[in-house]
């Protein structure tokens, strides 16, 4: 392993870059550096990159191949994850990129043909399944034998612009919001939050594959359903800044309940809170909490295995089956809703 601080290319250098990625960046000098910044906004990677003492780019493949670059982060607009994802595993760079990873199955398809040829470290974005106290308490739920039955995820969130502004000073000409995605107002909540919340759900409760209730939930979210043999999956969004933030999650097993608050999107002000209780138990719940937040862990994770001292917490093929029931979901509520 080397000493020498992982040099990192930033792919799009808007709000998520620079409200999310390059604050944890700041925080991890020892450990990475930004070598470039990239965005076909060349007035913006410009100012972006000043910030961080970084060069300046409006070509993907001239950041990507800059001298001391090891990493890359993606935050560009989703329709165009797949393919710089590729550029980056061709050009022999390692990946964190913002969820979701792709929007179709060709772009699934296209990542996994990529990484058979060109295998590098690749983590996700989905900064929850990095959360310490998350990792911490899914490890003891193993330990115990559990296996979930129910699942609930609740998530009631104001607008993201929100907490963009209140995490950064952006950079001027930085688009708050970004460009919606193509699809349907469901397609678009299902790929924007709850491929945040099925990295989690999906682990605890793995056999649950047929949406049996969907409908979008103005202005922003989502109330979906789920069955399959092994139990039932109820995950509701809201974006809509009229309630108290709330993210939480919910598994019951057999004898053993599991509970996770998460901070918001943004907010970087350490882990989930998690809990395990026993049902009908006079003892006190186990509980696990951590200084260091998802975003940090992601990032910390990306360096080791960079390193070479570290196992993937998140394998590409996980993610990748994980972004394809996403887009199978959304398959499935189109369905429902032309019956």
């Amino acid at each position: 392993m080397s000493d020498e601080p992982v040099g990192v290319a930033v792919i799009g250098a808007g709000a998520v870059a620079q409200a999310v990625h390059l604050r944890a960046l700041a925080t991890l000098g020892d450990r990475f550096r930004v070598v470039v910044v990239m965005d076909p906004d060349a007035a913006l990677a410009v100012e972006v990159a000043r910030r961080f003492g970084a060069a300046a780019s409006t070509g993907l493949d001239d950041a990507l191949t800059r001298p001391g670059v090891a990493a890359a982060v993606i935050c560009s607009p989703h329709r165009v994850h797949a393919e710089q994802i590729a550029a980056a595993a061709r050009h022999g760079v390692a990946v964190l990129c913002e969820k979701p990873l792709a929007t179709s199955t060709a772009d699934v398809q296209q990542i996994r043909d990529t990484f058979a040829a060109h295998p590098v470290p690749l983590v996700v974005g989905a900064m929850h399944a990095f959360d310490p106290a998350y990792v911490a308490a899914r490890q003891r739920w193993a330990e115990l034998g559990e296996s979930c039955t129910v699942l609930r995820s609740v998530v009631l969130v104001p607008p993201n612009d929100e907490f963009v502004l209140a995490a950064a000073e952006l950079a001027a000409g930085t688009a708050q919001t970004p460009a919606p995605s193509a699809g349907t107002p469901l397609s678009r909540a299902i790929l924007g939050l709850a491929t945040h919340v099925l990295p989690l759900a999906r682990s605890l409760l793995p056999d649950v594959d047929r949406l049996v209730a969907a409908r979008f939930v103005p202005p922003f979210g989502y109330q979906l359903v789920l069955t399959g043999p092994a139990g039932r999956m109820e995950l509701l969004a809201l974006a809509a800044g009229r309630w108290q933030p709330s993210w939480t999650l919910t598994a019951w097993g057999r004898e053993h309940r599991l509970d996770l608050s998460f901070p918001p999107s943004y907010v970087q002000a350490g882990s989930s809170r998690a809990t395990i209780r026993r049902a009908n138990h006079p003892d006190p719940a186990q509980a696990w909490r951590s200084p260091v937040n998802g975003y940090l862990s992601e990032w910390l994770h990306l360096a080791d295995l960079v390193g070479g001292a570290s196992t993937p917490r998140y394998p590409v093929a996980t993610a990748l089956d994980d972004i394809d029931f996403a887009i199978g979901l959304i398959d499935q509520a189109d369905r429902l809703a032309a019956a």
